[in-house]
């Protein structure tokens, strides 16, 4: 059986480099995956706190009609319970990863505790 390539918005890579081009940002190009699941996994680092975000991808210069979630993108979106942001522009990208760090400095002004990783045993 073969598979089609899926296919991503035009502002796709674009979107992906700048998000990469943060400190503390790591990207993971998820437009393969399917099922509903976003176009990129977001990983991002501040101030000691870990988020990460699935991301879902749509080009801003499209019609509102051809920029809607799919039928798998919703039933996701509905029942996925991590973070999830929907991004259409360069700017959207910097409001989320702005957002995030955001709520890593009131945590920490808080005094949350940082989440403790798990020692991985060398052989």
């Amino acid at each position: 059986m073969s598979r089609r390539a899926k296919r991503v918005d035009a502002n796709h890579a674009k979107i992906r480099n700048y998000l990469r081009s943060f400190s503390g940002v790591t990207v993971v190009d998820t437009s393969e995956v399917g099922g509903g699941f976003g176009d990129l996994c977001v990983g991002i680092t501040w101030a000691g706190y870990e988020f990460t975000v699935v991301v879902e991808v749509k080009d801003f210069d499209k019609p509102p009609s051809q920029r809607r979630l799919t039928e798998a993108q919703k039933r996701f979106w509905s029942t996925f319970t991590g973070d999830k942001a929907l991004v259409m522009t360069v700017w959207d990208a910097k409001l989320l990863v702005m957002y995030y760090r955001h709520i890593a400095t009131l945590m920490d002004s808080a005094g949350i505790p940082r989440r403790k990783h798990a020692k991985v045993a060398s052989k």
